[in-house]
């Protein structure tokens, strides 16, 4: 078959001569002195390194032998540094072919890329924990209020609290209305007065403070016993409800009363305690007034005995 063939180009490669010879009919063939595979690196290197000198791409990852060897990955490992991504797959993703964890957080790049964290920041949340240490402790490295409580990850970790149980002990706030309130998050009644921190918000008592109104009876008590915890004298007879406990007078009814003169502004000092040498007092001592109180009455005073010896108690 007569040819005309013309010389079109001579590229040099690492020392190599490729000639690409191209002849009448528009057809082409190329030759590589000592480089078969024209992939920039002579046979006889090929061959020490372990490539193959008949492919430019001997591990199949997508990237020549040539470039791999100029970029420091192992042309003959298409995954050079064994973390489940390809070399190729590395460059297109931006992560470090040399490096399994090129961020540094515990997790391997191709578990992040599946995982959809992201392998080039090691805190993908930005909650301050890495992500390998929320995945270790079970929380969510994609959101930085994992049991979406109102307080980040790393704050429940610094205050004790659960990361995954919005109410960390189970008092009807969460964690982060907690912390707004002042009660604290780890204990469901923070006052200790006998009321579950939820229950005082619902009650619009003061959850921090035992008495909320200042009169003597613990607002778990009031509650107990059907006083107002919000009103010092639920009965609105001039004594307050922890005064009249003391004498052994109903806070809730206002014909049952302590004769003593009224202070302070209407209601008596918890304190305080009455003179039993009063001329009004009967011979036990209390400041009763003379209204007469029914057989009826009898039981719901005998029910404020207890009340009252716990609260001495106390």
């Amino acid at each position: 078959m007569r040819t005309s063939l013309a010389l079109v180009a001579t590229l040099a490669m690492m020392s190599q001569a490729c000639i690409v010879i191209q002849d009448g009919g528009g057809s082409s063939s190329s030759q590589c002195a000592r480089d078969a595979d024209c992939d920039g690196l002579r046979d006889a290197f090929e061959v020490d390194i372990g490539t193959d000198p008949a492919n430019p791409d001997s591990d199949g990852d997508g990237i020549n032998d040539a470039e791999e060897v100029t970029n420091g990955t192992d042309p003959s490992s298409s995954d050079t540094d064994g973390d489940g991504l390809s070399d190729a797959e590395e460059s297109a993703s931006g992560t470090d072919p040399l490096s399994e964890d090129s961020d540094n957080d515990g997790l391997s790049d191709a578990d992040e890329l599946a995982s959809g964290t992201d392998p080039l920041s090691e805190d993908s949340d930005e909650d301050g924990i890495i992500d390998g240490d929320e995945v270790a402790n079970g929380t969510d490295p994609l959101s930085g209020d994992s049991d979406n409580d109102g307080l980040s990850d790393a704050d429940e970790a610094e205050a004790g609290t659960d990361p995954m149980l919005d109410d960390s002990d189970d008092d009807g706030l969460l964690d982060g209305e907690e912390i707004e309130e002042g009660t604290d998050p780890l204990i469901a009644d923070t006052d200790e007065d006998g009321l579950l921190d939820g229950e005082e918000i619902e009650l619009d008592t003061d959850p921090i403070n035992p008495d909320s109104d200042q009169d003597g009876v613990l607002d778990g008590d009031e509650v107990e016993f059907g006083t107002d915890p919000n009103n010092p004298d639920s009965d609105a007879d001039g004594v307050s409800d922890g005064a009249e406990l003391d004498c052994g007078s109903d806070p809730l009814s206002s014909d049952s009363v302590c004769d003593d003169p009224v202070e302070n502004g209407g209601i008596i000092d918890d304190g305080e305690r009455f003179d039993p040498m009063d001329e009004h007092r009967n011979d036990s001592g209390c400041a009763c007034s003379s209204t007469s109180v029914g057989a009826a009455a009898w039981p719901l005073l005998l029910g404020l005995i207890p009340l009252a010896l716990r609260r001495r108690r106390r």
